[in-house]
């Protein structure tokens, strides 16, 4: 279809262009969280926002699909990203974490497999009662991110 635009105009061969382009770009957008203003986040989400994180700074807030995120800092100037539902339960909580709090079976998987790779960052994710760890491995070539469960068992890995 590209071939038989391109031969018979170029003006529609460009317009078809702009349009693929125009529909991704919209795509992209449309799908990705979009930030709200504090006022905009319902009172009961708000509230179990508060109770579960009363020492919380600089707290900003999108809607990402149906739920409600929250990216914020604690004392400890550790990064959280947490979403809430509608109804104000919390539906996950992502925690900047030291590499040292990760468990030792996190930490044997990732010297006995990936031993010429230092940890750059490591993040806890707590989804339900189901927990995993997000880790971002660096070489002096390659970056790796991988994910975890508690029991050092690798859930997914993406070169970078």
């Amino acid at each position: 279809m590209i071939a038989e635009l391109s031969s018979q105009n170029p003006i529609t061969m460009r317009q078809y262009i702009l349009l693929t382009t125009i529909a991704l770009i919209s795509i992209v957008c449309c799908t990705s969280a979009q930030e709200i203003p504090k006022h905009q986040v319902p009172p009961i989400v708000m509230s179990s926002f508060q109770k579960d994180f009363m020492s919380a700074r600089d707290a900003e807030w999108k809607l990402d699909g149906e739920l409600y995120k929250v990216e914020f800092e604690l004392a400890n100037d550790a990064d959280h990203e947490v979403w809430y539902d509608k109804s104000g339960k919390q539906v996950k909580h992502q925690e900047e974490i030291k590499p040292s709090r990760l468990p030792q079976k996190v930490l044997d998987l990732i010297r006995k497999e990936y031993g010429n790779y230092r940890i750059d960052e490591a993040k806890k994710i707590t989804e339900g009662l189901k927990l995993s760890y997000a880790i971002e491995l660096k070489s002096e070539k390659k970056e790796l991110k991988l994910t975890v469960d508690s029991a050092g068992n690798l859930l997914s890995k993406m070169t970078d």
